[in-house]
């Protein structure tokens, strides 16, 4: 067995272990490609997804051609990562070949969705005239505008749900190009109900929703409103998760109406949003009978039209500092990428508490991005938005 072949097993083993043989075999580079991919291709009895990492974060432009090859490979787990892979490459061929892809109407949908969500992870606007045809050809396709009625789609009425999530993915990779064109649908799939006993309908309300993490414009801060009300348990989770990510005065109002009213499980994700909204500890918050009248008495401490964390107009720095705290950095380096477009240096593979230099490469990223931003504003993907348009 070669020590390649020997750390590959080792990826099937306890948690520290593996982990380690991840990095190793990363570390090694090009000459694992080929039986990381036999392992995978040939049913490897561990882990299958270390394996994938292994493909996305080797770092040579020698793997651009194999994973645009794998993008079409028969094997799921492997076109997946090779996506994944791509989606991290700032390169000429990878941007054009996804372009092709994605406008390709003979390729699978779910490979399209991967495709266009790899260009708007890369970000270069030139992929924003193919994302713009590509989503309004599909707004406009009749196996899928029946979606957008408010009625919702009857049971007669056929919808390509599929090319729905493909739409979803495609408005999203704009909206990281700074791009908000096509909120409007994306409110209408927030809405989205089907009398097809075999719809994905609650799925899709989901990913609407999910999505407005991203995009934002005229009526979503109202959408949130009524999503949060959804009696589907995932499509309520992924409004707190928008609305935080939004940290107006009316967010944090209807978080705490909200709160009343949920189960155990989302009602504790409420309490951790509007603490980390207001700046009152978690703890102390569980403390308080009567949110709503807390709530109530503090809220004239709030103006409209501007953006809130810890308690005051968010100040990007305060967000940064707190990546020195191991426990939040999963929370905190997913919202700095939602507001900055950056990850930092983000290891993957690696355990976040060990991961001290994304507090250091933001801070210093920081020194010299300092007057991009303002406090109490919103930005997505680095592009300031109009809070006046929410």
């Amino acid at each position: 067995m070669s020590d390649i072949d020997a750390l590959i097993e080792k990826t099937n083993g306890p948690d520290s272990i593996a982990e380690q043989a991840v990095g190793e075999l990363i570390k090694i580079g090009m000459p694992v490609i080929e039986p990381v991919i036999n392992a995978i291709r040939h049913g490897f009895p561990g882990a299958t997804w270390r394996l994938c990492i292994i493909l996305r974060e080797i770092k040579d432009s020698q793997i651009i051609p194999v994973l645009l090859e794998l993008i079409n490979d028969e094997n799921s787990d492997l076109a997946i990562a090779a996506f994944l892979g791509l989606s991290q490459i700032d390169d000429a061929k990878v941007i054009e070949q996804l372009q092709e892809y994605l406008v390709d109407s003979d390729k699978p949908p779910t490979r399209r969705a991967l495709s266009a969500e790899a260009l708007g992870n890369i970000g270069k606007t030139v992929a924003i005239d193919t994302l713009n045809s590509v989503a309004a050809a599909l707004i406009s396709e009749p196996d899928v505008s029946p979606a957008f009625s408010n009625d919702g789609a009857g049971s007669d009425l056929y919808v390509d749900e599929d090319m729905i999530i493909v739409l979803i993915k495609s408005i999203v990779a704009l909206a990281k190009m700074g791009k908000h064109d096509f909120i409007n649908s994306i409110i209408l799939l927030s809405k989205y109900s089907s009398e097809d006993p075999y719809s994905e309908d609650e799925v899709i309300r989901s990913m609407a929703v999910d999505s407005m993490q991203y995009t934002v414009g005229l009526g979503v801060v109202d959408s949130l409103m009524k999503s949060i009300q959804d009696e589907y348990y995932e499509v309520r989770e992924k409004a707190i998760e928008a609305m935080f990510y939004i940290g107006t005065k009316e967010c944090i109002c209807e978080l705490v109406k909200r709160l009343e009213k949920e189960d155990s499980v989302l009602a504790d994700n409420i309490l951790v949003r509007v603490s980390d909204l207001t700046g009152l500890p978690f703890q102390e918050l569980q403390g308080i009978s009567n949110l709503y009248e807390w709530w109530s008495s503090i809220e004239k401490e709030y103006e409209s039209g501007i953006c809130y964390r810890l308690g005051k107009p968010i100040n990007l720095e305060d967000v940064i500092i707190l990546l020195e705290i191991p426990h939040k950095r999963e929370q905190v380096i997913k919202e700095l990428r939602l507001i900055t477009g950056e990850s930092f240096g983000l290891n993957e593979y690696e355990s976040l508490d060990r991961q001290n230099i994304l507090f250091m490469n933001a801070k210093t990223w920081w020194t010299k991005n300092c007057d991009v931003y303002k406090n109490g504003c919103l930005y997505k993907y680095g592009y300031e938005q109009d809070l006046k348009n929410l």
